[in-house]
């Protein structure tokens, strides 16, 4: 009861907030509606009309508006006079209106001044440093996969490329005509992954057997899988297959340090200028 009445006064004191405003009635802002001491002006709500909303449907949006702020505002009002006593309930609404606006802040400060780039050396350097915490849960394929239209133009051509592992070639052709492919480096798939590549994949598990080339026809579209690595579970994941993982690990120790260390420098400076008086630390 007292969180649902903590959330009643800080969603209707925003709202209040916006209609309390000394503006005057005129015939381009007409008021809408009074509850006790509180107006709803036209001006109030108009930023929540759509632009080029026909007419009968704006009447019946601002209908739906008004009749919305004063059953917000009768309660808001029966709300305050109810707990307007309550220290409790003022706490509360204070400390989060104070962590909103502490959040709101340290947003600004990461928008503002975080370097969000990781180069591939720190990625590489905390890889190495945590590589025990990046050992595979189950076994992890590297593959080679296209899905080619079949009556793609040179399919021929790429079919000889494929089976003698040109890879400049496949990929090459593959950029061109290929609907889905990955024939790099860094292609590490999970089981699930592979026959999971597209919709209408037509390869199964079964199909997946290290050095192995499965070529299928499925729908009009000709699927081309070889495996050319397997890491098995208990290995090290390989760098590339964690690397999404890493970055936001970083960026989070990074987003810590940036706020500690502003709010330390903070700290300094007003202590500096005898702004900050602890007197429990002054006393020893």
């Amino acid at each position: 009861m007292l969180l649902k009445a903590l959330y009643i006064l800080i969603f209707a004191g925003l709202i209040l907030q916006s209609c309390n405003s000394h503006e005057e009635a005129t015939e381009d802002n007409p008021l809408l509606a009074e509850v006790l001491n509180e107006q709803l002006l036209y001006s109030d709500i108009k930023g929540q009309i759509p632009v080029g909303i026909e007419s009968k449907d704006s009447i019946a949006l601002v209908g739906a508006l008004t009749e919305q702020w004063i059953q917000t505002t009768l309660l808001t009002k029966s709300s305050k006079e109810k707990f307007k006593a309550d220290n409790a309930i003022n706490k509360l609404t204070q400390d989060y209106k104070d962590a909103l606006i502490i959040h709101k802040y340290e947003e600004h400060l990461i928008d503002t001044q975080l370097d969000s780039v990781i180069s591939a050396a720190e990625l590489n350097k905390y890889y190495q440093q945590e590589k025990n915490n990046f050992r595979l849960d189950q076994d992890l394929y590297k593959i080679r996969y296209a899905i080619i239209p079949e009556t793609a133009a040179g399919i021929d051509r790429f079919f000889e490329s494929w089976k003698v592992n040109d890879i400049a070639k496949i990929e090459s052709y593959c950029s061109k005509r290929a609907v889905g492919y990955c024939v790099g480096p860094d292609c590490w798939y999970t089981p699930d992954q592979i026959v999971n590549i597209e919709a209408d994949n037509p390869f199964k598990k079964s199909d997946i057997k290290p050095k192995k080339g499965v070529q299928k026809n499925n729908k009009k579209k000709e699927y081309f899988l070889k495996i050319v690595e397997v890491a098995t579970k208990g290995d090290l994941a390989p760098l590339k297959y964690v690397e999404s993982d890493l970055k936001k690990v970083l960026l989070y120790r990074r987003k810590k340090d940036l706020l500690k260390n502003h709010t330390q420098e903070l700290y300094n400076d007003l202590l500096a200028e005898n702004k900050i008086k602890n007197y429990l630390k002054l006393g020893k």
